[in-house]
């Protein structure tokens, strides 16, 4: 590939070479299609960046104050060294743990934490277009949709985003399994045959596995419901797909 050049040309000498590549192309591209819903691309992110900055990951991996300053200016972050220490220190404080975790955040809490840095950039961003705080769309859609429960947190059940899908992405093939099998992959886990018979069997036996699944199965959060709807496979990004027509 010559320099400036936006494409790579490959010549293979035989059929035999093309049609392996061609098999291993599209078994990549199945493979990614069917972990994509249940991958969190921001545990990524931050995993490459903190490899890149010599920290080795790990159960035990810390990301301290002094590391999420280098993060932030490795991202070109819009906010200065103080400012980056300022949301460490104010996150850590809202977790209650600036005494018992002096080493850093976990990876899950860093990537709360980005949210929040991303949140504040699109509040930077739209607000000096329009004079006002900015608010994520995403956001706003969730907090239509979602139901408060018990715990004062907000989720959205099963059945409502199934109406949402069928109402707005005019999705109307999907099913209410169909939502379930979807909102256990985006819940952090792959759905296969074997898997959810040996769940099933479980369940049947200790109804605290039965609960736990169940919540899995018939609610997303915010996390969730953000990262749905950046997923490559969403309808969103493809509108042609959400034109209903006669069959």
């Amino acid at each position: 590939m010559d320099a400036g050049e936006d494409s790579l040309d490959l010549i293979i000498p035989n059929k035999t070479d093309f049609d392996a590549l061609t098999r291993t192309l599209e078994d990549l591209l199945a493979f990614y299609q069917e972990e994509e819903p249940c991958a969190n691309p921001d545990y990524a992110f931050i995993q490459y960046h903190l490899v890149e900055m010599g920290k080795s990951l790990g159960e035990g991996c810390l990301v301290s104050c002094s590391d999420w300053v280098t993060l932030c200016k490795r991202w070109n972050a819009p906010v200065n060294k103080a400012e980056a220490t300022s949301m460490y220190r104010t996150f850590c404080e809202k977790l209650a743990i600036s005494n018992t975790q002096t080493d850093g955040l976990q990876m899950f809490e860093i990537v709360r934490l980005l949210e929040t840095l991303r949140q504040r950039g699109l509040d930077m961003a739209i607000g000096s277009a329009q004079g006002k705080e900015g608010e994520d769309p995403r956001k706003r859609l969730f907090q239509k949709i979602a139901q408060s429960k018990s715990d004062g947190s907000k989720a959205i059940s099963a059945q409502d985003f199934l109406a949402f899908l069928h109402e707005k992405q005019k999705e109307t093939d999907m099913t209410l399994e169909d939502v379930k099998d979807l909102f256990y992959q985006l819940n952090g886990h792959r759905v296969s045959p074997q898997l959810e018979d040996a769940l099933s069997a479980v369940s049947q036996k200790q109804s605290s596995t039965q609960e736990a699944v169940s919540w899995e199965r018939e609610y997303i959060t915010w996390d969730a419901f953000g990262r749905y709807l950046l997923l490559d496979s969403n309808d969103v990004f493809n509108p042609e797909r959400a034109v209903t027509t006669d069959r």
